[in-house]
Formats: structure tokens, sequence, C-alpha cells
């Protein structure tokens, strides 16, 4: 399906001719955002429209929406559903303060909304272009943020996605709040076992990382807007909660003055525990009348604009009745945005060749967020399947092994010594996998979690498209070339989910389990997850390079030939999307250690989650790679990412498949290397 096919051409009447698509401006996985003109009353307005572009396409016409095929009904009718509700709860917020909704209706097949065309840019989008705002000016959105929130929660809601995307500001300095996709009225008891919480874990306290839904509250909001408030007066990376936990005021620092009132009061909204925040806006005015005792501070001059915080989403996923649910389960809603730029984190995922995304299957539900507009509000958008994501997985043949008379002997060799375990770890119901005794390991323990290294003796392998890849090899592995590498070491398994929450307090991922691999990490958070850890244990664990990633993959100097890493029975040794549909859903996550590990004694290097890669991506890159320890190019828009995911056929799962990634997604992880 062609981009051509996904927009409404300009000229389109929509809504008993009322109004006139003039331009798309803004597209996500789970809409598109035109601007128009209400040709009744000759003003600009935006238009929402419901589409989404892995499961929906445009009917010969060009504008009526349809379902690619009669399993994706269900799903489409309920997230529409979702749609509607939020229009529906943003049109009965009217305040200056808060974007409003004008009509709901539905034509050509989907839903619309029209609201307001805001002529203004979001505070992220000034913050980037300013650095630190000055405190004069946070204290005017703080107070309409107070007008703003007091009419939210007043009407029941709560809008649980508070932060400078989220705030758009006019010329004539009126701040208005956006997005309510991630809206939930406050007493929504069905949310957690259906819709699940959509948030962005810097700007989100304690209670939406870990889960905790039955305590949300009007506190939730106050503690993202009080780091929100810190963003805007710092123009610095948000600290982690653990820094926040830890350090209390002394984690938040300033490049520029701020009055002591204001840098208390963001410390009291960002408590860890809710029942130390202000417990309401009535609570936090009274609180904030300190700011007013304390003249704002002489404006100094701007700090160099530090690069944009990335952010994505975690929502709950308790429940897998079926695919439909888990799908629901999964997404956000959306509202008006536009995606940003590959290096942020919380925006539109781009994993793997984009010639290679019309093959992706429609599998997940995962939260993107909004880039700023200029001029209309953001959308956050939900990527459908590794399509919207371009995930590569590529549908191949699968051709036969390679015969290797040569390495009869060493099969036996290694039967013998770990064939046993291999049986014994090929289920995927195990809760405490018995992992390989492998020489020269080493183990580490973080608040309780141990987690183990193995050695990768160094030597000279071919990269690439070898033979035993047959056809399924794409021109990017080309052309297959000698590398040596150091000796290194690498993590026995994927970093799971219990040994990420040890270190960063919070867990990101959407499938939940301690034994899983973490997943929806992007290749920043990652690097800041590897800081922690080297923090905490004093060494140096790092991201394998794409070269260190394939050598191990393919068993070092152990290296049997395999087409998957240890063997050449895609099924022996990976979850791939035959068999990663256990209960019903399209794709998720199992257990680290539940196949069969290659030869080096390491698991999962092919399927379960795509694994990050210290390198940028270079589509020709093996043609000028270096012979020796290659890095990668100097720089790029992607980074690699390798081994392949449940969600995708064995050829993704193939030791030389390589993708390139940007941002995060929900089949990303990663492994350590030290």
């Amino acid at each position: 399906m062609s981009e051509v096919n996904i927009f409404l051409p300009a000229g389109t009447l929509l809504h008993g001719g009322q109004y006139r698509i003039e331009s798309h401006v803004a597209s996500g996985g789970f809409g598109n955002t035109y601007l128009a003109t209400d040709v009744n009353l000759k003003a600009k307005v935006a238009i929402k429209e419901f589409f989404i572009k892995t499961i929906n396409h445009r009917e010969d016409d060009s504008c009526t929406v349809s379902v690619s095929n009669s399993a994706n009904e269900e799903m489409f009718n309920s997230l529409r559903d979702k749609f509607k509700k939020e229009a529906q709860r943003i049109f009965k917020i009217q305040h200056n303060n808060v974007v409003r909704v004008f009509a709901l209706f539905e034509e050509y097949g989907t839903v619309y909304y029209s609201m307001d065309y805001i002529d203004g840019e979001s505070l992220n989008s000034r913050l980037k272009r300013e650095g630190a705002l000055p405190e004069s000016l946070v204290r005017s959105v703080f107070s309409q943020m107070l007008d703003a929130l007091d009419v939210v929660h007043g009407a029941g809601l709560l809008h649980l996605d508070i932060k400078p995307h989220n705030i758009m500001l006019t010329p004539d300095g009126v701040a208005k709040l956006i997005d309510f996709g991630a809206s939930k009225h406050a007493n929504q008891a069905e949310a957690t076992t259906i819709t699940g919480f959509a948030f962005t874990p810097e700007y989100a306290p304690p209670e939406l990382t870990n889960q905790e839904y039955d305590e949300i509250g009007p506190w939730t909001d106050i503690y993202s807007l009080g780091i929100t408030l810190y963003r805007l007066l710092s123009g610095a990376a948000i600290p982690s909660k653990r820094e926040i936990r830890v350090k209390g005021a002394e984690a938040f620092t300033y490049s520029r003055p701020v009055s002591d009132a204001m840098k208390q009061l963001i410390v009291s909204m960002t408590q860890g525990a809710s029942e130390r925040r202000p417990q309401s806006i009535a609570q936090l005015r009274a609180l904030a009348a300190g700011l007013e005792k304390e003249p704002v501070p002489e404006p100094v001059a701007q700090p160099e604009v530090l690069p944009d915080e990335k952010t994505f989403s975690v929502v709950d996923s308790t429940k897998k009745d079926n695919a439909a649910a888990s799908e629901v389960k999964s997404q956000v809603n959306a509202s008006i945005s536009e995606k940003e730029p590959l290096a942020a984190e919380d925006k539109t995922v781009n994993i793997a060749d984009s010639a290679k995304k019309d093959r992706a299957v429609a599998s997940q539900v995962v939260t993107t967020k909004s880039v700023d507009e200029p001029s209309v509000a953001e959308e956050k958008t939900v990527s459908l399947s590794k399509e919207s994501q371009e995930v590569s997985s590529p549908v191949k043949a699968e051709k036969k092994p390679r015969a290797k008379w040569i390495i009869a002997a060493c099969i036996v060799g290694l039967v013998a010594i770990v064939g046993a375990i291999w049986l014994a770890n090929s289920s995927s119901s195990l809760s405490s996998p018995q992992l390989v005794d492998v020489p020269g390991s080493q183990s580490f323990e973080v608040n309780g979690v141990k987690f183990t290294m193995v050695p990768v003796k160094g030597g000279t392998f071919t990269m690439g498209a070898t033979a035993e890849q047959g056809n399924e090899a794409e021109s990017e592995e080309n052309p297959s070339h000698q590398v040596t590498v150091s000796s290194f070491m690498i993590g026995q398994t994927e970093v799971t989910q219990e040994l990420w929450k040890a270190v960063m307090g919070w867990n990101p991922s959407k499938w939940n389990g301690p034994k899983l691999p973490v997943e929806e990490v992007s290749w920043d958070r990652c690097q800041e997850f590897i800081k922690e850890l080297n923090e905490l244990t004093g060494e140096n664990f790092r991201l394998p390079t794409e070269a260190e990633w394939e050598y191990a993959a393919r068993g070092g100097v152990k290296s049997l030939g395999y087409k998957y890493s240890g063997s050449n029975n895609v099924d022996d040794v990976a979850w791939y999307s035959v068999n990663s549909n256990v209960s019903g859903i399209v794709f998720e996550t199992h257990d680290v250690a539940t196949k069969r590990p290659n030869e080096l004694g390491i698991y999962d290097m092919s399927g379960n989650v795509w694994e990050w890669c210290q390198d940028w991506y270079g589509e020709n890159y093996y043609s000028s790679s270096p012979s020796s320890n290659p890095t990668g190019p100097e720089s790029g828009s992607y980074r690699v990412c390798r081994g392949g995911s449940g969600d995708n056929d064995a050829g993704g799962c193939r030791i030389a498949s390589r993708g390139r990634c940007s941002s995060r997604g929900g089949n990303l992880g990663l492994r350590l290397a030290l």
C-alpha cells in the first residue's frame, strides 16, 4: 500500500460539506490529522480521522476506509469506539486552556472529529529552539495549567500524559492542554483489564510506571506537571526516578536562576510516594502561594539547547483473552500530532529495511508519541504491527542446510556435553531456566537479581551472506567478508525484566514477567540502563558491536555453521512467528533460555526480541568495513538491531539478518557485552 492511498485527498468534503480538507499535517498508527476549512464559518479547523494504517486501506474512491480482512474487524471496531470516547471526553470540557472538540461524525467507513486549529507551538518545540525558559513564562504556564486541570479533574477525568509536548502556547501567551488520548475517568475500573494506561515514563509517577493503577488520582497529573515545570526551567534531561528518590532536591539541577519557592514546589509535586504530594489542584494552589511572595530571578544568557528526552508508553498487559482484547489492552488513545524525527524515543519506531515493511504482520499496538506541529495540536499515535515500525520480517523460502561433513565429530562431542540440557530447556513454561554452565563465565548480582556473562574467544569469521543463509540473504548482508574480532564477554541471555527493574526501578515492557526479556526500550534508554548498571557494579558493560553480535551468534570459534543461532532448525532455538503465538495472540515474548543455546551456551540470539547493537546502521557498510573489530559507520539515522523477534518469520531470525532501527518498539530489547 503506497503512502498516496493513506490520506484523504485535498478538497475532500466532510460532514455534509461543512469541512473541506486542505492538507495532511500529521499521522500515526492510530489516525491521520488534516488542516481543514469550516466552509460555513470560513475558519481553519483540525480534523482527526480514525485510520489504522496497518489494517486499513482506501477504496478506489480514495476516501472510503476498509478493513484489510475480517479478522481485524473486531479490533478496528473496539479501537474506533475508544477513539470516539476520546472526542466525547474533550467535548465536555469547554475551557480556554483546553483544546476544544466541535463535532464528532462518521463518514467514509470511519470516524472523524473536528477540533481547534491552534495557531502556536508546543512548549517542547520552544524548548528545542530556546533552551531553558524564563521563570516568568513558566509561572504563567503553570497558572494556566492549574485552571485547565481544575476543569479536567472537575469533570472526573485524569489527563495522565502531561508534558511539554502536550501544552501548546499561542502567540498571545495562552497555554492550552492537548492530547487526551491517554485520559481516563478517575473511577474507570475496566481500564486495567481492557485498554491499559499510556504514559511517558520520564513524566509519569511511580504508580503508573509500576502499573499500580488503583493508586492513580489527581496527584498523578500533579507529579507530571511538576516534572514538566522542571524540564521547562532547566532545559536538561529529566533525572531518573531512582535519582529523585535517592537525591531528593539535589536531583534537580538548573543552569539559570530559579526561585527557591519554585524549586521547593517542584520537589513537593514530584514525591515518589503519592500521599506526600498535593492531593488536589486546590491543595496545589495553596502550596504555590509562596510563588507570589518571591520575585522572579533575573534572566541570564540562555544555555545550549540539549537534545529532547525520549519517551514511550507502557500499558497494562495482565489480560490475554484473545487477539482483539490483547491489541486493545496494549493500545493507547491517539490525539493530534506528527511523528517525530528518528532520534526521538517516544516517537514512531522505524526498524529495519523499509523495503521489507510491507511483509510485516499486524502484531501489536505500541504507543508512539508526537513531535511538535507548528500550528496544530499534537497527536499521540498508536503503531499497529511492524509495518508502522518498519520492522524487517521478510517472508522467505526455507533452504536446506548446507552439508558440512567436517563438523560431524564436533556435533557428536557438543551433543554429549549439552544435549540433555538443551532438551530440558526446550519448554516454554520454565519459570526459572537452568542455564548451561559455560567455563569462564562470570555471574553478577544487582539488587538481588543475578545475570551471567559468557566468554567469547576472539577469532576471524566470515560475516554476512554466507552459504548457509542461502537465497534468503538480503543485499545489505553482502558482500560476505572476513572479520577479526577480539575476545569479549556477552550476556548469556537477553536482559530480563527483573534485571531492568532492579537497575531502573520500573518496567517498560508490554508483556510482563520477571524472566521475560525487557522490550519497548530505545537505544538511548538502553544507554541509560547501562550507565546505571555500571555505576552499581563498577564494571564497563555496553552493547555489543554488530560484528561481535554476529560472531557470538554464529558460535565464535566453536561455530558449526548453522543458519540460525545454534541450529539449522529454527524451532529448536527461536521464538518466532510460527511458535510464539501460544495464547491466541499474534505475538508475545517468552522466558529467556527456554529454547536451546548455541555453540557458546548463549540463548535466544535468534528470535524472542530484537537486540540493539552499538553501531550506526549502514546499508552498504560491508563494502568498506574494516577487517578488524569494525564498529559501524561514524554516523547515521538508524542503529543496528539483530536477531529477529517472536513477530518475525524464520528468515528474520537468521544469523546474518540485519535490522535498521530507530526509536523504540514493542519487540526491541538488548543483550549486554563486556
